[in-house]
């Protein structure tokens, strides 16, 4: 039978699924895991779960495990070198036997690696390259603007620019400086992860790191996402401030440079329907339904709901 949860709130309700998951996992019960899998929106479960369907005869391994006790003589000489080296960079840290700070951003995202804390040595390394031009997409931007630190690479677009401004817009075809912050590379912050802009970035080698948590890279840069977003997210400042005309060749830029973009096909409908230009508001809005339904399901109930409330209105 399932459970009553009554009306706590939704983060209490995941943390106490998360609970009745593991005891499930740990009976085996496969009737209780499908069930709290479903209220956590686990992936990895439902893999699991899928795997046991497949396969309901198949046998259970453990695998084998062997205590072992680490001598302090060596281990804690060993941590200090290793904390001590890491000084004065402590948040993106990760002892060698994880691969050391610069592979930290590999393993974890946000606040564990990324509080925006290497301005100071973003403007080192700019003073150190003067005529190399730069874009930069900024884990704290626009809450804090590099500018204020002498940083004068152009601004990339982030799901914080989507909210608040201040993001450049961002040639389609693209050679030369990219600097992103560890945060921002990860997506951590977007529904899902096929909506980072820079997710193409996550299997490229970096040409440098600036505090472990700034990557540069340089070259023919995959940027057209980036590109579309910046588009879609100044036609919707241009929408916002009632400017629709100057809006909607910007938001049909956007879905031309990436029609798959779920951001650029909002801001076009959006635009369109402001100018009673119902038609084009239809097709961008059923285009971002469609984008969004290839989504994630826990990602989708951020986007198609609004969507198809829109669509309806267009109609």
């Amino acid at each position: 039978m399932r459970q009553d949860f009554g009306r706590p709130d939704r983060e209490t309700r995941a943390q106490f699924a998360r609970i009745r998951l593991d005891i499930a996992e740990m009976k085996d019960d496969h009737a209780a895991m499908e069930l709290w899998a479903n209220e956590v929106h686990s992936p990895f479960h439902r893999i699991v779960l899928e795997n046991l369907r497949k396969n309901p005869e198949g046998l259970r391994v453990r695998l084998p495990f062997r205590r072992a006790i680490q001598k302090h003589q060596a281990c804690l000489p060993t941590s200090i070198a290793s904390s001590l080296a890491a000084f004065p960079n402590f948040i993106p840290y990760a002892n060698e036997a994880w691969g050391g700070q610069r592979n930290v951003h590999n393993l974890l995202s946000d606040a564990n690696v990324d509080w925006g804390q290497q301005l100071l040595q973003v403007k080192q390394w700019q003073d150190n390259h003067p005529n190399e031009e730069c874009w930069f997409a900024y884990f704290a931007r626009p809450e804090v603007d590099p500018a204020t630190y002498g940083i004068r690479c152009h601004a990339l677009p982030t799901i914080d620019t989507f909210w608040l401004g201040g993001a450049d817009i961002v040639p389609p075809t693209f050679q030369g400086t990219v600097l992103l912050s560890a945060g921002d590379l990860s997506g951590c912050e977007w529904p899902s992860s096929s909506m980072n802009p820079y997710r193409t970035f996550q299997s490229l080698q970096p040409a440098e790191m600036i505090d472990y948590g700034v990557l540069v890279y340089r070259g023919d840069l995959p940027m057209h996402q980036a590109a579309a977003l910046s588009r879609a997210q100044h036609a919707n400042q241009l929408l916002a401030a009632g400017k629709p005309e100057q809006a909607l060749p910007l938001a049909r830029e956007a879905v031309t440079i990436d029609p798959n973009e779920i951001v650029s096909q909002t801001a076009l409908g959006d635009v369109a329907s402001a100018l009673g230009q119902k038609d084009e508001a239809r097709q961008a809005y059923q285009a971002a339904i469609d984008s969004a339904r290839r989504l994630e399901p826990d990602a989708q109930v951020s986007y198609i709901p609004d969507l198809e409330k829109k669509l309806r209105k267009s109609l």
